[in-house]
């Protein structure tokens, strides 16, 4: 659920180097195939360039499957399925296949949050203790503001050494064992990303409006904007069309490490498609979730308290590539990787998502866009918060 692969995931197995190799083997032939685009390419153009990319990225054996969805404007560039949702089953993937989507959860918590400041039940300077009276701050004060820009200086419990990320245990539990640890640095100070930030956001969300976290993601965000697919992850329902996570290893990709659903919670805990990713984001970037003032601080680069500016708004990335405007997050939880890319200056949107590490899954990404935006390609990739 954080940046990189160990540092603050929730994930299983180590990855195939050898799989890896032959992925960036394949994957850079692909993109050095592609010729270098002057201006905006035609949908036929992107299309096909875009579709060449997907299908080298699973035949290099990245992943066992993957779901693409490309929107720019009113025009569809890509939206397919490539590859397997359910090895033993041989299920397809396709774009209506549920994956688990990992930190790409955290910009619904943030937007879940902001509609309750724009509700006057929140402020964003308020501190944790107002809904938390009993999180120890050890002097320090921590504000909704500091959760949502990762700036507060909580240490992530993904981070914890010896921390079992595969153990089902109550909130109450999880948060004091993160809560026992050593500040990383005095809230404000500098960016540090912490899933443990977004669990607390998530129990703020629970004690606000007196609803699991599940049934306000549920009630607010999915339901009245027609997301039918995105819900949280549970292990136990049966979910339509969802995916199996897979790992690479020596012999091929095998079942994925138990992952217990309990701890991702507000920090990394919802499923989704494509399909739904690209309308959420639509609905966000067109004022449907909340009003267009929270939107501008959600997709604004947080400040320090010298001043800087951090690449972090709220529950969003924010950057560019090649002066082109890009808001963005990755997620990776055990099995699965995905990514939303939005480039609002193109009104164009890009999701990803598949069922493995995908340990080349940041230079396809970046791949994508330069192809999508009509950019020349590059072989450099780019490192999603995850």
């Amino acid at each position: 659920m954080s940046g990189g692969h160990l540092a603050g995931e929730l994930v299983g197995p180590g990855r195939s180097r050898a799989l890896a190799r032959v992925a960036a083997v394949v994957l850079a032939g692909s993109i050095a195939a592609i010729p270098a685009v002057a201006q905006r390419p035609s949908r036929a153009e992107a299309s096909a360039r875009l579709d060449s990319l997907a299908r080298a990225f699973v035949a290099a054996g990245q992943t066992p499957g993957l779901a693409i969805f490309v929107l720019r404007g009113a025009d569809t560039l890509l939206l397919h399925g490539y590859g397997f949702a359910n090895l033993e089953d041989n299920a397809p993937a396709t774009p209506r296949t549920v994956f688990r989507i990992g930190s790409l959860t955290k910009q619904f918590t943030a937007a879940a949050v902001l509609q309750l400041v724009q509700e006057g039940r929140v402020s964003l300077d308020d501190t944790i203790q107002r809904f938390l009276p009993t999180y120890p701050t050890r002097g320090h004060r921590v504000t909704i503001r500091h959760l949502l820009t990762h700036t507060s200086g909580i240490k992530s419990y993904t981070s914890i050494d010896h921390f079992d990320v595969n153990r089902d245990r109550p909130a109450d539990s999880l948060i004091a064992a993160f809560s026992a640890e050593p500040f990383d640095f005095p809230p404000g100070e500098r960016y540090g990303y912490s899933n443990s930030g977004y669990f607390l956001l998530g129990a703020v969300l629970e004690r606000v409006t007196g609803y699991p976290y599940d049934r306000v993601v549920r009630e607010r965000l999915a339901a009245p904007l027609g997301l039918a697919d995105t819900r949280y992850c549970f292990v136990e329902p049966v979910i339509p069309r969802r995916a199996a996570g897979y790992e690479p290893s020596r012999a091929g990709f095998v079942n994925a490490e138990y992952n217990a659903m309990s701890q991702p919670f507000a920090a990394g805990g919802l499923c989704s498609t494509v399909l739904d990713l690209v309308a959420w984001t639509r609905a966000l970037f067109s004022g449907h979730v909340v009003r267009p003032a929270l939107l501008d601080s959600m997709t604004t680069p947080g400040r320090l308290n010298d001043g800087s500016a951090t690449r972090y708004g709220f529950g969003l990335s924010i950057g560019a590539i090649e002066g082109q405007r890009r808001i963005w997050h990755g997620g990776s939880i055990n099995g699965f990787t995905a990514a939303l890319d939005h480039f609002p200056d193109h009104d164009l949107t890009v999701a990803v998502l598949v069922n493995s590490p995908g340990a080349d899954m940041g230079r396809f990404i970046a791949a994508v866009d330069r192809a999508a935006l009509g950019l020349r390609p590059q072989a450099a990739a780019t490192t999603s918060p995850r």
